[in-house]
């Protein structure tokens, strides 16, 4: 389960139980059909969800984003929230992973406040 909200400068994804592959595509399509998606940072939180994903996912992952990214986007940052654990290596693992180019920033936290901050500190 997840839900997508606005919070005026920025979307915060927030997904509860198990979430594997078919559904983090779902959202990520989900979220970038938006017509504010293009201005928007975004947080994902994920510390109520269990991730299931094969390594081979991170990357197709980004093919997803890179496919489906607005080429006229201002947005600077995705930012993670994860608790240690599976969720926060697998989180780590996809940002790390970030294609060059890539237009935007992802950073990984094991919080919400310092993921807040960052994503802000851009303005």
């Amino acid at each position: 389960m997840y839900a997508i909200s606005d919070m005026g400068r920025y979307f915060l994804v927030e997904v509860q139980g198990e979430l594997n592959y078919d559904l983090i595509i779902e959202i990520l399509k989900d979220e970038m059909s938006r017509p504010e998606y293009p201005d928007r940072n975004d947080l994902w939180d994920l510390s109520r969800a269990s991730l299931l994903l094969q390594f081979e996912h991170l990357g197709r992952i980004w093919d997803v984003v890179m496919a489906h990214y607005p080429t006229q986007a201002t947005r600077q940052r995705s930012a993670i929230v994860a608790q240690a654990g599976l969720n926060s290596s697998y989180a780590e693992m996809w940002a790390s992973s970030r294609p060059s180019p890539c237009p935007f920033q992802v950073r990984t936290f094991q919080e919400v406040g310092p993921a807040l901050a960052w994503l802000e500190s851009d303005r």
